[in-house]
């Protein structure tokens, strides 16, 4: 009825989320590709979270990667993985896995190794750590505001997430993004919900000036 159209020519940033829930997305996917996002005039950024894609068989993920690429003509693409599901995608292209207490340097090649086999614009892996993305203009790395005894740490990610889309939607350079992300997770690790804008701003100076 064209309100999906019509929302997206006001969007600034597309979320393509929960491929892993839903077994015929990826071709949800092609139709997106083909019949939608062509008619955009402008080039909104996508923004896909899989979700952990361990429930499904090798060749729908290896499908679904192979059709990442196809959202570029309408606008730069990065993909948000946590670690976990960063090595998935590795094994299944036959990259080496990265374990969790490896030096942020480690998962920042594997974020280069990924962008370049997907073909996209950028690939943003974070763990309970730290946060790296890769992109055409470089890569970044962040150290997140750790919290050895968080109240809830299952949504962090979705958080993380949810603040690195608030820097695309503000044009942020990928390093602030990743501040951003870092930022809305690690407060709601703290505090078992979402900030408030004016509680995210808090947070922000409180993390910049060691006092967190």
């Amino acid at each position: 009825d064209g309100k999906y159209l019509a929302a997206c020519r006001g969007a600034d940033v597309i979320a393509l989320t929960d491929w892993t829930l839903y077994p015929h997305m990826t071709a949800v996917w092609k139709m997106l590709q083909t019949e939608v996002f062509p008619k955009l005039e402008h080039r909104p950024r996508f923004f896909i979270d899989l979700v952990d894609p361990s429930s499904r068989s090798a060749e729908d993920i290896l499908d679904m990667t192979r059709i990442l690429r196809g959202f570029e003509p309408a606008g730069p693409v990065t993909l948000g993985l946590n670690g976990n599901e960063a090595n998935i995608l590795c094994r299944l292209h036959d990259l080496p896995p990265v374990a969790a207490d490896s030096a942020p340097e480690e998962t920042l090649a594997q974020a280069f190794a990924l962008r370049d086999i997907l073909g996209i614009s950028r690939v943003v892996i974070h763990w309970t750590r730290f946060a790296v993305s890769a992109s055409a203009g470089g890569g970044v790395m962040q150290t997140g505001p750790y919290c050895a005894n968080p109240k809830k740490s299952t949504g962090a990610g979705d958080r993380f997430n949810a603040g690195y889309c608030l820097g695309l939607a503000h044009h942020l350079d990928d390093a602030n993004s990743l501040v951003l992300g870092c930022a809305v997770s690690g407060f709601f690790v703290r505090n078992a919900r979402s900030a408030t804008h004016q509680e995210l701003v808090a947070f922000l100076r409180q993390w910049a000036a060691g006092t967190l």
